[in-house]
């Protein structure tokens, strides 16, 4: 065995030093293998995540301008709703003011109605008294009229004179109180 291996006769020079046409052949082929990995695989995968990564910080740039814009919003729907708030309070303050004011008017008016129907009410009693009193008065020169045509009919002294004016006087008071039954 031995003997075929010495009839193979390799030189280990040969074997220390490369071979140059293998050697550029192999680097050929490997500058070809990372082109091909670099073109096929490594710019598709590179692409594929730089794209990824904009489409990310876009969606987060996106949610972050979102939240400003809720954030924006809720102050102003705030602002807003105090305002409202606020315009309710003012409203509801006039509104009592007016009803206030309506309440003294009618309280006013009603007031001086009262004073009003009053002052006819004292008129009218005024009435009734001035012609109660004329009436009274009638009556009075009326019973004096009597009471001096029985006088004069009777000449009589003065205690005489007397007795007939009491006497007109009561049968006047009878009268009187038979009228107000």
């Amino acid at each position: 065995m031995l003997r075929f291996l010495a009839d193979l006769e390799i030189p280990i020079a040969d074997k220390l030093i490369p071979n140059v046409w293998a050697f550029l052949a192999q680097l050929i082929a490997f500058i070809v293998m990372v082109i091909i990995v670099i073109k096929f695989a490594y710019k598709p995968v590179h692409n594929y995540i730089v794209k990824r990564e904009e489409y990310e910080r876009k969606h987060l740039d996106d949610i972050s301008k979102n939240q400003q814009q809720t954030e924006n919003d809720k102050k102003a729907s705030q602002e807003i709703l105090a305002k409202a708030n606020q315009e309710a309070i003012s409203l509801v303050t006039a509104a009592k003011k007016e009803a206030e004011e309506e309440k003294k008017k009618a309280l006013s008016a009603l007031n001086e109605e009262m004073l009003r129907k009053r002052a006819e009410q004292e008129e009218i009693l005024k009435r009734d008294h001035d012609k109660m009193l004329a009436s009274a008065k009638d009556e009075i020169v009326e019973i004096a009229m009597t009471a001096s045509k029985a006088i004069l009919e009777k000449n009589v002294d003065n205690e005489d004179n007397r007795k007939i004016v009491y006497d007109v006087i009561k049968s006047l008071g009878e009268k009187d109180g038979n009228d107000r039954k």
